[in-house]
């Protein structure tokens, strides 16, 4: 696995250094390396990461700085925009400079200097890309002249800092996190299973007794069908007893002799010659006779019926074989409105007592890699299982929500049950964690170009986050995306931390 993430960083590396030639003649313009004799400063506002390079600051002489600038959002940089530097001492400006034109996307060289040595603080101002920000550095020095400057301690930076550069960072999917505490749910998991609701489900049944005729080749189970479409064909053709033609007969003569009883005491009812109670009847007799005979008479073609779709959805299920003989009320089809889905948990016995702090949860689906929080899709819990079945020993908690992903229902899924909550938890995403043999650690930016592993112990994981119980303290930045480069850069010998030019 070693070998395997070297090679690549070696290939990914190679990649930018082809990248970085086309831009070879900018930056030699420059005259020095990256980090060369220079002071790093790292910075953050609400919206970005500042890191600086700066050539020691000597009182009245020119010096540079190669400021970086990372949207937080996404880790790109600025392509473009105004770079400005500020030297404030005792709240005076003592110096400064700027600059609209980067070496590359996301550095800007910004020449200054400043009238004064001592302690002082640096402010970087940035406009560009429709934003205006601001960061205050304290903490800097002015040297009175350059013999000073040399015997300034060095900086040192912790043991084990693996070195990562902005431009690969910029080049690759990668994302930091700063880390604070919030509240994260307790977290149960479980196995579940995608069902369609009951309530979505329509099944069609025969209307008549007769010979089941399929009307097209596509009804198989999947298959879209729409409202009013024409699934079925009954026929009584070859049929010497209860046949379709004597059943139309039977309802047109029960339709009949109950409209004419209806005509004929409309009028004796209002003489007081028919009772009110029996034209009452006789109106019951002729709505029903004559509901069903038009109902009947309505699916008709010729000498067939036809069985239409009353909703929109797709197939289910099919009940019963082309050819077949039914008879009226036997179930031929079941449509599903995909539109709602169902998740149903199988909670262990054991957890028994925590069914009543279940309130939400989050699922992976069977083949998947993504997971779903339900609360964001719109879901709700909609009912905890009392009981278990005799063949089902697990409690059932299901949940309900739109299938706005085109979820595939019977399919088997990784379920995390929420319940009572965890407050001020340091949660990370699970992208952020790599494991060695057994045992898992995360990258902290230490500084802009600077990361160190950091050994981690989790607690609960529900699939997409985890809370960490050590290791990390609040206002830590880790890696969350890109974590496996870093990995490889730490196992690389050669790799170049300082060989990119600005």
């Amino acid at each position: 696995m070693r070998y395997i993430i070297v090679f690549l960083l070696a290939l990914f590396i190679g990649f930018t250094g082809c990248r970085n030639n086309q831009t070879q003649p900018i930056a030699a313009e420059s005259g020095h390396a990256h980090g060369a004799g220079s002071v790093p400063f790292t910075a953050y506002s609400d919206s970005c990461e500042y890191f600086a390079e700066i050539k020691p600051m000597i009182k009245g002489q020119q010096t540079e700085a190669s400021i970086h600038i990372t949207r937080l959002s996404d880790h790109k940089p600025f392509a473009e925009g105004i770079m400005g530097i500020r030297v404030i001492q005792k709240g005076n400006l003592i110096g400064s400079g700027d600059t609209n034109k980067p070496r590359i996307p996301g550095i800007f060289p910004v020449k200054f200097s400043a009238l004064n040595a001592g302690a002082v603080s640096l402010e970087f101002v940035f406009s560009g890309g429709g934003l205006k920000d601001s960061v205050l550095i304290p903490g800097a020095r002015v040297f009175e002249n350059e013999e000073e400057s040399k015997n300034a301690p060095p900086i040192e930076e912790p043991s084990g800092v693996i070195k990562f550069t902005k431009e690969m960072a910029w080049k690759i999917d990668f994302k930091v996190l700063k880390v604070v505490p919030r509240e994260y749910l307790n977290t149960i998991k479980v196995s579940g299973e995608l069902i369609i609701p009951p309530s979505e489900i329509t099944t069609v049944t025969a209307k008549s007794d007769g010979i089941l005729v399929y009307r097209g080749a596509d009804l198989v189970p999947g298959a879209q069908i729409e409202k009013g479409s024409v699934l079925f064909t009954l026929t009584g053709q070859g049929l010497t007893s209860r046949n379709m033609d004597a059943n139309i007969s039977g309802m047109k003569s029960r339709f009949e002799a109950s409209k004419s009883a209806y005509e004929r005491e409309k009028t004796l009812v209002k003489d007081q010659i028919v009772s009110q109670k029996q034209f009452n009847e006789t109106v019951t007799k002729y709505k029903v006779d004559s509901a069903q005979y038009f109902a009947f008479l309505n699916g008709f073609s010729g000498n067939n019926m036809n069985i239409t779709s009353p909703i929109n959805g797709y197939l289910q299920q099919l009940h019963q074989s082309n050819g077949t003989y039914v008879a009226e009320g036997t179930p031929l089809i079941s449509i599903a409105n995909s539109s709602k889905i169902m998740l149903r948990a199988d909670l262990p016995q054991k957890h028994w007592q925590e069914v009543s702090m279940i309130r939400s949860a989050s699922f992976r689906p069977s083949g998947s890699g993504r997971f779903y929080d339900m609360e964001e899709m719109g879901g709700k819990l909609i009912a905890k299982g009392s009981a278990v079945s005799s063949d089902n020993q697990f409690i059932p908690i299901t949940f309900e929500f739109p299938n706005k992903g085109s979820f595939v229902a019977g399919s088997f899924a990784e379920v995390f049950l929420h319940t009572t909550p965890l407050q001020n938890q340091l949660v990370i995403p699970v992208s952020a964690l790599l494991e060695e043999q057994g045992n898992y650690y995360v990258y902290v930016q230490s500084a802009g170009e600077s990361f160190l592993k950091r050994p981690v112990k989790l607690g609960f994981i529900d699939g997409a986050y985890t809370n960490v119980l050590s290791g990390l303290v609040p206002g830590d930045r880790i890696v969350t995306r890109g974590a496996i480069f870093i990995k490889a850069s730490s196992q690389m010998t050669g790799t170049p931390s300082h060989g990119h030019e600005h």
